[in-house]
């Protein structure tokens, strides 16, 4: 008999009655049988060894539990809002070109209405006959009117028939703004000689199509949907307009990239292998503040050091006996143009990603990563073009490099960048020059 003095066990929580139905199903289908709740044959059948199972557990934390779940609950909401905020941001420009195509649809709509009020006050469509009366001529003006107002009326969905239907799975609203149609005028317009192929730099419209590519790729660093069938939803069979998509624009990167692999082994033996004095200035400061980030952070390790010490060998190199300074050859023998790309994004990548190799990298990291290195090469290319024109001082060298960094600090994840350009352009401005800043005598 129960002592009625001696308090009821405490219900168990939601949590522990769930985890109790779930060990009665696994011992059901240890035994062999089918777990089928509404045909046991006692409406508490395993309970038992349920509870036994139960009995060894470690009572729950309710407060651990709580703070997990909550754990649980703000990084699905974080990753949900990273999703809409990088849908937002890759929406906007395209909302705006349908918001400006809207708005010059609503301005010639309203004036072949104007146009159309003026025929009607010209003239009228009656004649006389006559061949060239007054209210002839004035029906000819009227006529023309009506005309120019019939080719100043925008087509019904011209500008406002919402998204557009190309089969990438991308939402844009304009001719200008779909892939699949700037790709169709691009090869509309090139011009190939019979019999041979004709190497030319990409058109505009194929640029900005690429970079739709690859804003899309870069906006979703998530994994791919898991569906039975790629490319389709699990349960309707509808296209998923996300993965097709994702899929395009990879595809349509690696092609580009095979395309600009192959243009630099074909220009191999006219690149040099050493590093402008610019590049040079350039890489030796990023090196620096690599390293002292590195420090800061007491993670550089042994291999650390080897990839910071062998880029900055680089920029110590100098030209062989005989050599020209300015695009000749250089130390090494010829380097293709996609090596010193390379080179740039194994440190960015072995920087920011430590214990990890280059040569592992993911097929995404290759074009992220490979997109800064481009961005770090562009700065380097443009400093090294202005000392062709004329002859720059180290101070010019100095700001060039400070306004390239100003640039990489638009970008949110380069926090550090502004800093680093106001460090710089201050080494610039020193009145005893830039030989006080990194590596000089005042440093």
């Amino acid at each position: 008999m129960t002592d009625p003095t001696t308090p009821a066990d405490p219900a168990p929580s939601v949590d522990r009655a769930a985890l109790r139905d779930r060990l009665r199903r696994a011992i059901c289908e240890a035994s062999g049988f089918t777990w089928l709740p509404d045909e046991l044959m006692e409406p508490d059948e395993y309970g038992e060894h349920a509870d036994a199972v139960l009995a060894v557990l470690p009572a729950v934390d309710q407060a651990a539990e709580e703070a997990a779940r909550c754990r649980m609950a703000w990084h699905s909401a974080r990753r949900r809002a990273a999703v809409l905020s990088a849908e937002i941001t890759r929406r906007a420009p395209l909302l705006g070109e349908y918001a400006k195509a809207a708005a010059e649809a609503r301005q010639r709509a309203d004036r072949a209405a104007v146009l159309r009020e003026a025929a009607d006050f010209a003239g009228n469509d009656d004649t006389c006959g006559c061949g060239g009366c007054g209210s002839c001529v004035s029906n000819a003006i009227a006529s023309g009117l009506r005309r120019v107002a019939d080719e100043t009326q925008p087509e019904a969905d011209e500008g406002l028939s919402g998204p557009c239907d190309c089969g990438e799975g991308a939402v844009h609203y304009m001719a200008t703004s779909c892939p699949a149609e700037r790709r169709r005028r691009a090869d509309e317009t090139a011009t190939v000689s019979a019999g041979e192929t004709v190497a030319t730099a990409p058109p505009a419209a194929v640029a900005d199509a690429l970079a739709d590519d690859l804003r899309y790729v870069l906006d979703y660093r998530g994994p791919e949907h898991a569906h039975e069938r790629p490319g389709f939803w699990d349960t309707s069979g509808r296209p998923c307009m996300h993965c097709a998509r994702l899929a395009i624009a990879r595809m349509n990167l690696a092609d580009h990239d095979a395309e600009l692999r192959s243009l630099a082994d074909e220009t191999a033996a006219t690149e040099t292998a050493a590093l402008s004095p610019a590049e040079c200035t350039m890489l030796t400061y990023a090196l620096d503040q690599a390293q002292e980030r590195i420090w800061s952070e007491d993670g550089f390790t042994d291999e650390d050091q080897a990839a910071v010490d062998s880029l900055r060998r680089l920029t110590v190199e100098q030209p062989a006996a005989g050599a020209q300074q300015d695009g000749a050859q250089h130390p090494g023998g010829p380097r293709p143009h996609t090596e010193r790309r390379d080179a740039f994004a194994r440190m960015i990548y072995e920087r920011w990603n430590p214990g990890l190799s280059w040569d592992d990298a993911h097929p995404d990291d290759l074009i992220c990563y490979g997109a800064d290195a481009d961005v770090a090469m562009a700065a380097a290319d443009a400093v090294s073009a202005g000392r062709s024109f004329a002859a720059p001082t180290d101070a010019d060298i100095y700001r060039e490099v400070a306004n390239r960094l100003d640039e990489l600090g638009t970008i949110p994840s380069k926090t550090w960048a502004p800093p680093a350009a106001d460090q710089v352009r201050e080494w610039a401005e020193r009145p005893d020059g830039p030989a006080a800043g990194p590596g000089g005598a005042g440093a």
